[in-house]
């Protein structure tokens, strides 16, 4: 099985590429680097007439140390023949316990070859939300950007978890640019370099 180059160019990208984000509610800024690429993928189960493949990314960040993006290809017959997915995490917390982390901790979901509104197989509170032509993030301009969106309404899991990220936003060539927590916090890129 193998990652189209859609989800690549949104996603993956050569060791020694960074960006610098700022959360805009205090001014905290950090820088993720990435570290190690590791896609020799490896079938994780298959149910049914589903099959599935994993590999991750490593990053490193100045300040809040290991992030982890964990990738996910799956194959079924169902309305979307493939998709794929990166869920983007401190590695040093529970994903769903974040309280004592400042970066960026729980979910941001990328799916290719569905149609927007589509929701992921693997967690279903994460959503498609479609195409975005142009947005700002940074006092930069981006355009084919794709948005992710936690689709939830149990308030005591949200009060319990108030890092949960609530929208992502992935542009393409660049990756992830923006994303806001349920907790009010909004994160945005400022600058970013992508290796050759």
């Amino acid at each position: 099985m193998h990652l189209s180059d859609e989800f690549k160019s949104f996603t993956i990208f050569p060791e020694g590429s960074y960006w610098v984000y700022e959360k805009l509610n205090d001014g905290f800024i950090d820088t993720m680097i990435v570290e190690k690429v590791s896609l020799e993928f490896q079938s994780e189960h298959a149910e049914s007439n589903v099959k599935v493949e994993s590999g991750s990314i490593q990053y490193q960040t100045r300040l809040s140390g290991k992030i982890v993006g964990w990738i996910r290809n799956s194959s079924y017959s169902e309305s979307c023949n493939t998709m794929s997915s990166i869920l983007i995490y401190n590695s040093t917390h529970d994903t769903l316990n974040t309280a004592g982390s400042q970066f960026l901790d729980v979910g941001n979901e990328l799916f290719c070859c569905c149609e927007p509104g589509t929701i992921s197989w693997f967690d279903p509170i994460h959503e498609y939300s479609g195409i975005i032509d142009s947005i700002s993030a940074g006092g930069i301009n981006f355009t084919d950007v794709r948005l992710f969106t936690t689709i939830i309404d149990d308030s005591l899991f949200i009060q319990q978890n108030p890092n949960l990220v609530k929208k992502s936003y992935f542009a393409k060539n660049v990756g992830l640019i923006k994303w806001e927590q349920f907790n009010g916090n909004e994160w945005e890129v400022r600058d970013f370099r992508i290796n050759n």
